[in-house]
Order: C-alpha cells, then sequence, then structure tokens
C-alpha cells in the first residue's frame, strides 16, 4: 500500500504509523509492503521503540529526503517467524527484496516496488529489478506487490486508456520471466474497482497490485482492495496467501465475541437460558423418562444453537452506527462500479470519489 509519506514522528507518536500498527493487528496481517514511506534510521528507530513489540519494519530509503521515493516491509512478529529474514536491495528507495521463513521448511520470496511514474523512468526500471535479481544470483521471487504506476489493461483506469506500449512490454516481460501473474485480476476478471481514486475527480486508476507465482495463486484466497484507516489516498491490496505444503486451516469454529461478555442484558439471558437448561437436564437424567429426542445431551446442544443464535441477534443491535454506515458506502460504491455505463458516465464517477472520499474519512475517524 502507498502511504503518501511517513508522517510526523517529531513528537514520539505518529497518527498514521498508530493507524498502520493498529490495521496490522485488527487485520491480522503477517506481511505489509509498503510505498513512499520516506523512511530512514531515525525514523525506524522511533517506530521500533513505539510498536516494536508487534511490527517489524524493513526498508530501503529514498535516495534523497524530497523525493517520492521509499519502500518497506513490515513484518508482524505474532504471525511471521522473522529470525531469518535476509533482504537485499535491488533498487535505492524503489524494489526491496525479502527472504523469509513461510510454511515448515518453505521460504517465501518478494519483492516490494514503487515504481517510477514517468512513462520513460517507468520502462526502464523493470528490466533493472530483473538484472538485479539475476546479477546477485536470488531465487526468483515467488511475489512482487506494490505501486506499479502502470496498469495492462484498459479496464484499471478510468477513462479507459492503456500505458504506454514500452512500459507494459517491460513490465510484462519480467513478469512472464519469474512466471508471475496479478491474482486479483484472474480472480476478478471482469470487476471494475480502483486502489487510487484521484480526490475530486473521475480519474482513477489500479496501480497497486499482486503479482504471484502459479503455485500461491491455486492456494490463495480472500483477494480484495480495501480502504482503510490510514492517511493515504491509496486502497490497499490483500490476498490470503498459501501453498499446497502448508497445513490446511478451515474457517475456525464460531466464538462469542468478547463484547458480549461484558454486556449485562445479554448475559442475564444467557444464565436464565442456563438456569432452565439444568433444570431440564436434570428432570431427563433418570433412565426411566430419558428419550433419544430428550436427554442432557440434547438440551446442551439446544441451549448451545440457542446462545449463538441470541448472540448475533444482539451483536445486530451492538454494531456501531459507523460501521454501518462504512457498509452501506461500500456497497454503493460497488453497485455504481458495476453500472454497464460506468466506464463513460462522468456523473456516476464523480459520485464513486464523493462516496469514496466520505468512505476514507470513515475508516480514519473509526
Amino acid at each position: 500500500m502507498n502511504i503518501s509519506g511517513r508522517g510526523n514522528l517529531a513528537n514520539g507518536r505518529s497518527e498514521k504509523w498508530n493507524a498502520v500498527h493498529q490495521m496490522v493487528r485488527e487485520k491480522k496481517i503477517g506481511i505489509l509492503a509498503l510505498q513512499e514511506t520516506h523512511l530512514d534510521e531515525e525514523a525506524i528507530e522511533t517506530i521500533h521503540r513505539l510498536y516494536g513489540r508487534q511490527l517489524k519494519v524493513i526498508a530501503s530509503p529514498a535516495t534523497n529526503t524530497t523525493a517520492a521515493q521509499g519502500v518497506a516491509f513490515v513484518l508482524n512478529r505474532e504471525l511471521v517467524d522473522i529470525s531469518e529474514v535476509t533482504t537485499q536491495e535491488l533498487v535505492a528507495g524503489r524494489a526491496l527484496y525479502i527472504r523469509t521463513r513461510w510454511h515448515g521448511n518453505a521460504y517465501l520470496t518478494a519483492v516490494n516496488v514503487y515504481a517510477p511514474n514517468a512513462a520513460r523512468d517507468n520502462a526502464e526500471f523493470w528490466p533493472t529489478v530483473s538484472r538485479e535479481i539475476e546479477h546477485r544470483n536470488l531465487d526468483k521471487p515467488s511475489v512482487i506487490l506494490g505501486d506499479f504506476n502502470v496498469v495492462e489493461e484498459a479496464i484499471d483506469r478510468l477513462p479507459p486508456h492503456k500505458n504506454e506500449p514500452g512500459q507494459v512490454e517491460a513490465l510484462r516481460q519480467l513478469t512472464r520471466q519469474l512466471g508471475l501473474a496479478d491474482g486479483w485480476r484472474i480472480t476478478e476478471p471482469t470487476t471494475v474497482d480502483y486502489t487510487f481514486p484521484t480526490r475530486g475527480s473521475s480519474t482513477c486508476s489500479h496501480i497497486d497490485r499482486i503479482y504471484v507465482n502459479d503455485e500461491i495463486l491455486a492456494h490463495s484466497a480472500q483477494w480484495k482492495l480495501e480502504t482503510t484507516g490510514v492517511p493515504t489516498d491509496h486502497k490497499m491490496s490483500t490476498a490470503e496467501l498459501s501453498i499446497a505444503r502448508a497445513p490446511f486451516i478451515g474457517k475456525g469454529r464460531w466464538v462469542l465475541p468478547n463484547i458480549l461478555l461484558s454486556d449485562r442484558p445479554f448475559m442475564e439471558q444467557v444464565s436464565k437460558m442456563g438456569e432452565e437448561a439444568v433444570r431440564a437436564a436434570t428432570a431427563t437424567a433418570s433412565r426411566d423418562v430419558r428419550t433419544v429426542e430428550k436427554n442432557p445431551q440434547t438440551i446442551l446442544r439446544d441451549l448451545k444453537a440457542t446462545i449463538r443464535s441470541t448472540a448475533q441477534k444482539r451483536l445486530k443491535t451492538k454494531i456501531p452506527k459507523m460501521t454501518a454506515e462504512i457498509r452501506k458506502l461500500e456497497k454503493s460504491i460497488a453497485e455504481i462500479q458495476r453500472q454497464p455505463d460506468f466506464a463513460t458516465n462522468l456523473a456516476a464517477a464523480l459520485e464513486m470519489s464523493r462516496l469514496q472520499e466520505k468512505l476514507r474519512d470513515l475508516e480514519r475517524r473509526r
């Protein structure tokens, strides 16, 4: 995700990095790739002092303080084994290679890119990345992600148009060489969505992407473009990445949310249910009155089902109004983007931009 600068760290705290930390924790992000970070060693030390218990930041700083450059990997210590992490700076402030232990004896290799915006510089950037990977004798990256500042298809810009052929071909040569593909576009071949909606304008682009190899793509899930609470104009591209050798992890069992444990009306209701269930179970414990349909085991099963449905109903009244508004805005934006004439409808594009800005503000306030 392009975070549009590092934010103010002068006072030993940062609204931007506090939002990054909160997002990584709440969304359970293992590896986060950031662009336009403007980080130097002093800034990284400050971030580690504030959030180092959970975050490990590895950065390639900008070549000068005024340049729109800088890339960084943010590793979640709670989810990622950082004991064997190695990095290589391929292009200063523009491309950073990482290798880290993944599942068992498998390793994940990735390149975080922030490609130049100028067409000529962008076209020259991709062969440079390729040469550096080969020259340093690095393992082929299984993932390339970041702000590419180029799109491969016209559908990824609004109004629809392609980039210069030289840029696109240079990028495609790199991805073909490495055997990588745009995971979101493959899973969403006809969906219209963007990661960089220009404020107050109908101009949008999908320049923030994740490319993966075939093995990871086959076992990936949940490809999303998300508006976050981090102060930036860009959305975040996310995916759940895995490999065939990884242990299967299902959706998990339903768990009573902690918020309800301190909800007095709900807990009083559950207490009454429990008392009634205990009385019913006691009454059916004897073999003389016990039946297949009515016995302590079936009563316990029904009690758990009733508590679950009661909890779900109660949660609907506990969901904050802001969260409901966020979901409503996301639905409205998706409906606009699905309109058949969206690509040529200026009014629809401007309305989407207005709603996107409102959504961004709500995410930050939350």
